[in-house]
């Protein structure tokens, strides 16, 4: 068992056995195989090249967007933010006041549902709420079902949906 493994499924609520710091860039291995591992999830329907990615984690993780979740010093869930005021997806629905924008958010399986993410999106809140941003955004992708019944327990409502039409 590593020590990045819960204890056992009947032990005190697992987030509180959970440390959370600022990513840095030696946390590039972890943020890429969550990506992977979420596009796996949600059928690799939007997947970018590995350099690509490689390239965007690396600068929100050199940009302080990053929070990762710690047990024993291994990372086990990570959340990626930054602070705008411009409009999501290019439309224009108005005006916006500044936001925090949740940009990709990964637990590791066998710490789902133990209280990691929920830890990190309260760190989230936390610091929105100090910079006067009233309002948390993300996105969530349809086919990543445990994704959407999570944001919606923790009071995430749909605003908008977005539909694709492929050409080829």
């Amino acid at each position: 068992v590593s020590s990045a493994q819960p204890r056992d499924t009947m032990a005190a609520p697992l987030a509180t056995e959970v440390l959370l710091r600022p990513g840095t860039i030696t946390d590039l291995p972890f943020f890429l195989k969550g990506v992977w591992d979420v596009y796996e999830i949600e059928g690799e329907t939007h997947r970018y090249n590995e350099e690509d990615e490689a390239a965007l984690a690396k600068s929100r993780l050199e940009n302080n967007g990053v929070l990762i979740a710690t047990h024993n010093d291994v990372p086990v869930g990570l959340v990626s933010f930054c602070f705008s005021s411009v409009t999501p997806f290019g439309v224009d629905y108005g005006a916006w006041s500044p936001y925090a924008w949740i940009s990709f958010a990964y637990t590791i399986p066998e710490w789902r549902r133990r209280g990691v993410s929920k830890k990190l999106y309260s760190e989230v809140e936390r610091i929105a709420l100090e910079k006067g941003v009233k309002e948390i955004q993300l996105d969530v992708f349809s086919v990543n079902e445990g994704s959407d019944l999570f944001h919606r327990k923790l009071g995430y409502r749909p605003y908008v949906t977005l539909y694709t039409k492929s050409l080829e």
